[in-house]
């Protein structure tokens, strides 16, 4: 056992232990509550509701009724499991990841945010653009123009010019929830709060140095690619707390 674990409080400690004999057992996270009940008709049958159900952890653990599933032991509990999900995806310990989680949604978050600064209208953000096919002079070929969709006014074209960065904002949405969530979760596994702060921090103000790195230089889309693939290769022989600023400087559609 990871000796981080044997440190933790003894509730604490117990959570993880049910934690990781139930990961053992089922195979993994089974998709209802599965808590045998213990009286009533039901005596003897597992839960059938789904794992985590209205509670702060759908999809791991037990439900939020009958089964309590919204108390301190089967949160802790639940947050465990979900860290047993992030080591076998991120070959690591349940420890690191939970915060490797945490590191790779802050850092998402950072590059998504500026992503969205870099609007020139709140058009942008709300997608509230046309695309309409133009004609160019001389060799200049059928270009595709942004036009304000009530006014028909052109806004520019490519990268010049406005963006349609509502899917951006999508994106922010899912990944602040997804910041919010990881982190409640490593905070009830007992993985140290300030510790945790510290990581998001850290990875932040990164994240955010090499995207701006990125932006004031001018660069064209070929040299920005190249750019960050520099940067990911040197990222990756880094150790592991390196992975979430390399997911912030990695390839990005829109």
């Amino acid at each position: 056992m990871d000796g981080r674990i044997q440190a933790l409080p003894g509730h604490l400690r117990r959570a993880y232990e049910r934690a990781e004999t139930a990961w053992r057992e089922r195979g993994g996270q089974p998709p209802t509550c599965g808590v045998v009940w213990k009286t009533g008709r039901l005596r003897g049958s597992p839960c059938p509701n789904p794992a985590g159900d209205r509670t702060e952890h759908p999809g791991y653990g037990a439900c939020k009724w009958p089964h309590r599933g919204d108390a301190l032991r089967q949160r802790t509990e639940a947050a465990w499991l979900m860290a047993h999900r992030f080591a076998q995806e991120l070959n690591c310990t349940p420890w690191e990841g939970l915060l490797r989680a945490v590191r790779i949604a802050a850092g998402k978050v950072s590059y998504i945010q500026w992503v969205l600064a870099q609007a020139l209208d709140d058009r942008e953000l709300e997608g509230r653009l046309e695309r309409r096919d133009v004609v160019g002079e001389g060799d200049v070929g059928p270009a595709r123009l942004l036009v304000d969709p009530d006014t028909g006014e052109p806004l520019g074209v490519g990268h010049g010019g406005f963006r349609d960065r509502s899917w951006w904002v999508l994106k922010e949405e899912l990944w602040v929830t997804n910041l919010a969530r990881f982190s409640k979760m490593a905070i009830d596994a007992g993985v140290a709060e300030a510790l945790v702060k510290l990581q998001q921090d850290e990875v932040a103000a990164i994240a955010q140095v090499l995207t701006r790195t990125l932006g004031e230089l001018g660069l064209d889309e070929t040299q920005t690619a190249r750019a960050r693939g520099i940067m990911r290769r040197e990222l990756l022989a880094l150790e592991s707390s390196g992975q979430a600023v390399i997911e912030g400087v990695g390839e990005w559609r829109e």
